[in-house]
């Protein structure tokens, strides 16, 4: 749609002085199909049109609505801006929400906790359905062993380690210069490995935790961030994830002790 320059209530004058659409067609040098589009805005006044109208009527500036322009690329760049800060403001918005709800279902948890030891054959992670954040893991009824690999999920298995020397297999030798790095005494330490392909679906537990990836490369799907061998990320407390592995890898496993 063409954008008019010269952008006047025409309509209004003509009920004004009492003009038909006839008559002031004839005064702008216009014809009525295209007055009328330019009436309804569709079309706008060529220069020799702005100048019969200023001849013949005093007061157009009293008819004038806005002088419409271009939109330059700085202009679409400043709108383009002002939406995603916009959006960022909403996003902040929305985080907020779910920080709050977050802590009060951490609260919710602390003040019922779900501590009591599983018996065999049952699963040893206590999962509850709150939100759509995922399941929650209670950490402190989960009894992973330390003497053995225990499978948590299909193709993940765990082991807790007491000391950064704890090895039962000549091949945990792959964790030992990661393990120089940890306080073992703010941290629950578990070694894992996991089959590729193995997910540890979504989740959050009050714990901050920190996967380090020593050896392969997994996926935390809800940010879509991939982890290489060297490479760590860390989970805020109820901060649902979850981990895809892409090939067969070796982690360390970092759940922060409540004090």
């Amino acid at each position: 749609m063409a954008k008019n320059y010269f952008h006047y209530n025409l309509k209004k004058l003509r009920r004004d002085v009492g003009l038909s659409q006839e008559d002031l067609s004839n005064i702008l040098g216009v014809g009525r199909t295209r007055l009328s589009r330019i009436e309804n805005y569709k079309e706008r006044l060529s220069a020799n049109q702005v100048n019969n109208f200023k001849e013949n009527f005093s007061n157009y500036e009293d008819y004038r609505i806005i002088e419409f322009e271009e939109e330059s690329t700085e202009n679409i760049l400043q709108i383009q801006d002002l939406k995603k800060q916009i959006q960022t403001l909403k996003d902040i918005l929305a985080l907020k929400d779910e920080i709050i709800q977050s802590k009060n279902d951490q609260i919710e948890l602390l003040k019922n906790p779900s501590n009591r030891p599983y018996s065999k054959g049952e699963t040893p992670i206590s999962y509850s359905t709150l939100k759509p954040s995922g399941k929650f893991v209670n950490w402190n009824a989960v009894d992973i062993p330390s003497d053995k690999y225990f499978e948590i999920v299909p193709g993940i298995f765990d082991r807790i380690i007491h000391a950064k020397d704890h090895f039962i297999h000549e091949w945990e030798i792959i964790f030992k210069n990661a393990l120089k790095q940890i306080d073992f005494t703010k941290y629950k330490v578990i070694l894992n490995h996991s089959k590729k392909g193995s997910i540890f679906k979504m989740h959050y537990h009050v714990e901050p935790e920190t996967l380090v990836c020593v050896n392969g490369s997994f996926r935390e799907e809800l940010t879509n961030k991939t982890i290489l061998a060297g490479e760590s990320i860390e989970f805020a407390s109820m901060q649902p994830h979850e981990v895809t592995t892409l090939e067969q890898s070796y982690l360390i496993i970092m759940i922060e002790k409540r004090i």
